[in-house]
């Protein structure tokens, strides 16, 4: 019977004994993820001291002593011996997916139709895992070449011994059929070579490459051969060649894949697509888990989906036999310097979504062209998928392999945290400055690399842009207990919170805020962000009963600490609440009229202005005569308001009284009125270049206005481009009624 392996025999020699990994780590000084990795087999060769360490640990007698230390040797061996590099992966019956790749390469191989047009050398690169082997496979039997002889070598570049230029050579003359002398010297094997495919054109694979050095003299060949090559790096180097970049697959073509390769009854009540996205889309992690699902017939996928949800176990549980995606990754990144493996470990705390090199840069002390220099070799490596504009993704499984590594130094994982959450909140603070229409001093926190913006549009879009990375670390804030550092970053960012209510997070994160106002004993700070979340959920989430009993909170809040401006505040939201749920008027007029009435006793002139405009507004329940004329009247009036209103709040304000006037005019059958009304809001907004949110909802007010007077076309342009401009930030009864009069028009002009 042959000897257990390292991994097996280590997890046994612990089981018999009743110890845990922990204990085992303590008693041994090696780490419990050392250990881990070793039983999984994601460590295949440990050292010898390693292992003499775990056999203190394990007080083993000399005999089981002996036998792990063996297996130790024996695991070395196996991983110094020559591959067998030329014995060829078997071709895939299931293969899915990567269509256009597969088309593209499959045309190279055949130019001339039947392959007698010389055709460039072709490299696939891509991620651990992504199918690079499987897909050049594909192309080369799909390709039909069967005249010439097929060559394939596995280049071993993901080891830490790869063979030599010259052992690539001598691995492919030991397949030309009849010749049994191998050279022993380069020069003699590449002219043996060249020899060889002069008498006939070939068809060579040359699998995981990890230097150009490797495939060159391979190359120096007739171009009427084909010579495919697969790497995780980019092989930038080679002259001449075609590259081919894969990534993960497109996720219809793993879900697919998926069903194509576990029975139905086993994917019963499953999400496929979930379970797609937790696999990243890897192929290779796509095939682990079909094989762990469909080996087990009597089980459902449930349970394995509900493992994979857990970040801390999915790596684990994507493994099968001698497949584990854990072991792919671990091959990669031991070929890494240091500093490579710093920066990929750091990357893990970045958003999943997407980073930039300036954020990559908060990790160390050179610059952010330092940091493109050493994402862009992670890219090359098939670490890291570049996007545009100097911008990077690491796609879900790798991120998880890399915050493991990152969790095995406590410290270094804190130091990394805490660069990033100060880069992130400190820049969002430093571009909400440029909100603010009162003076604010520098923010507190200076981020490294700084970025500096030259004008709000700037601000906004890096902002919208890192909104995954600088709310990430807001939240990060209060869940360390850094409730003063997040109440700084809040009031930086403010102002900007009210010009950008299309993040339906505000309200969270506001109320967020008062969580750590109430943690540091400020009560004030209190009432003020639940003023703040009440008047986002109104406008933001368009929650109107949350918004309704956060601004009660608020109220409450803001008399026990005096605070008349806030109260004032509050207030105008519960009363918005309650006019957009048609609660009673009379209570409803009355919550204005004190609205109104407080900002006056607070000497807020802007807050009264918006109190009285939302007042007029929803006069048009009892009173809609009087509701517009008092909504002209309040026009004219903020056409000659002085400087107690900014102009950002008086943009706000003018837009809010035209859209309320336009209604009330279609609602009073003035729909020549009201269309003008809203031409001449649109003509005004569009001079300021406002929020596509601004359009849509004068928009919508035009095209109900000329469906009420008869213009059937001119309300379906209207009322579309209402839509499409209001995107997903909109009020589901909103889109409902637009919707509703657009199939009466479809109707009526049909």
């Amino acid at each position: 019977m042959p000897a257990p392996p390292i991994g097996e025999l280590l997890r046994r020699l612990r089981l018999e004994r009743d110890l845990t990994l922990e204990v085992l780590a303590q008693r041994s000084g090696v780490s419990d993820r050392s250990i881990g990795d070793i039983e999984r087999g994601v460590s295949a060769a440990p050292r010898r001291g390693t292992l003499a360490a775990l056999a203190e640990g394990l007080a083993l007698p000399p005999s089981e002593r002996a036998e792990l230390l063996a297996a130790g040797r024996r695991a070395r061996t196996a991983e110094e011996a020559p591959t067998a590099e030329s014995v060829r992966p078997h071709r895939l019956a299931d293969f899915t997916g990567r269509e256009q790749e597969l088309e593209l390469l499959v045309g190279l191989l055949r130019h001339g139709g039947d392959g007698s047009l010389p055709c460039e050398p072709i490299v696939v690169s891509g991620a651990p895992g992504s199918g690079k082997t499987s897909l050049a496979l594909e192309a080369v039997r799909t390709a039909r070449l069967d005249d010439r002889e097929l060559y394939f070598v596995n280049l071993g570049g993901a080891t830490d011994r790869p063979l030599t230029p010259l052992q690539v050579l001598q691995a492919l003359l030991r397949q030309v059929p009849g010749d049994a002398d191998v050279p022993v010297a380069f020069d003699a094997a590449a002219a043996a070579w060249q020899r060889a495919v002069a008498a006939g054109p070939a068809v060579v694979v040359l699998d995981d490459a990890g230097m150009e050095s490797q495939v060159r003299p391979v190359l120096a060949v007739d171009r009427r051969s084909r010579v495919v090559t697969t790497s995780r790096r980019s092989l930038a180097g080679l002259e001449g060649v075609r590259h081919v970049r894969i990534g993960p697959l497109p996720r219809d073509a793993s879900v697919t894949f998926l069903r194509r390769a576990i029975p139905a009854a086993q994917l019963a009540g499953v999400d496929v697509d979930e379970l797609a996205e937790l696999c990243g889309d890897l192929p290779l992690a796509l095939r682990i888990v079909a094989g762990r699902i469909a080996s087990q017939p009597g089980r459902r996928a449930a349970g394995l989906v509900d493992r994979l949800r857990s970040d801390s176990r999915r790596l684990r549980t994507l493994t099968a036999g001698d497949l584990a995606i854990e072991t792919t990754f671990a091959a990669a990144y031991a070929l890494l310097t240091p500093q490579q493996q710093w920066c990929f470990r750091a990357l893990s705390v970045l958003p999943a979504s997407s980073f930039s090199a300036a954020a990559a840069a908060a990790f160390g002390s050179g610059t952010e062209d330092d940091a493109v220099d050493e994402l862009e070799e992670l890219a090359h490596l098939g670490l890291v998928e570049p996007l545009d504009r100097e911008r990077f993704r690491l796609h879900d499984p790798l991120r998880l392999f890399a915050a493991a590594r990152l969790r095995e130094d406590p410290d270094d994982e804190r130091e990394v945290r805490e660069r990033a959450r100060r880069w992130y909140a400190g820049t969002a603070a430093r571009a909400g400055v440029l909100f603010s229409a009162s003076p604010l001093p520098d923010p507190p926190m200076r981020p490294w690399p700084e970025l500096r913006f030259d004008s709000p549009p700037a601000a906004d879009a890096w902002l919208q842009e890192e909104l995954d990375g600088w709310t990430g670390a807001l939240f990060a804030m209060s869940g360390d207990g850094a409730h003063e550092q997040l109440l700084v970053h809040v009031r930086y960012l403010r102002s900007y919170a009210e010009s950008s209510e299309h993040w339906h997070g505000w309200p969270d994160l506001l109320l967020t805020a008062v969580t750590s106002a109430r943690a540091i004993g400020d009560q004030h700070l209190v009432a003020r962000h639940l003023a703040d979340a009440a008047w986002m959920l109104n406008n933001a989430t368009f929650d109107h009963v949350r918004a309704k009993g956060v601004g009660a909170e608020s109220i409450a809040a803001a008399r026990a600490v005096a605070a008349v401006d806030v109260e004032a505040q509050a207030t105008l939201q519960v009363a918005i609440a309650q006019m957009e749920l048609g609660e009673d008027d009379r209570a409803t007029q009355a919550l204005f009229d004190r609205a109104v009435d407080l900002h006056g006793r607070a000497d807020d002139a802007q807050g009264a202005l918006d109190a009285r405009i939302a007042k007029a507004a929803h006069r048009e329940t009892f009173d809609p005569t009087g509701a517009a004329d008092e909504l002209r009247a309040l026009l004219v009036e903020l056409a000659r308001s002085d400087e107690r209103v900014s102009d950002r709040e008086r943009y706000s304000m003018r837009l809010t009284a035209w859209v309320s006037l336009g209604r009330v005019l279609t609602g009073l059958g003035e729909a020549a009125a009201a269309d003008a009304v809203a031409t001449e809001a649109l003509d005004h907004i569009a001079d300021r270049r406002g929020a596509p949110s601004d359009f849509a909802r004068l928009l919508a007010v035009r095209g109900h206005a000329r469906a009420a007077g008869g213009d059937a076309a001119g309300a379906i342009t209207d009322l579309g481009a209402a839509l499409d401009a209001a995107g997903a930030h909109r009020p589901q009864w909103w889109a409902d009624e637009i919707e509703a009069v657009l199939r009466s028009l479809g109707r009526a002009t049909a």
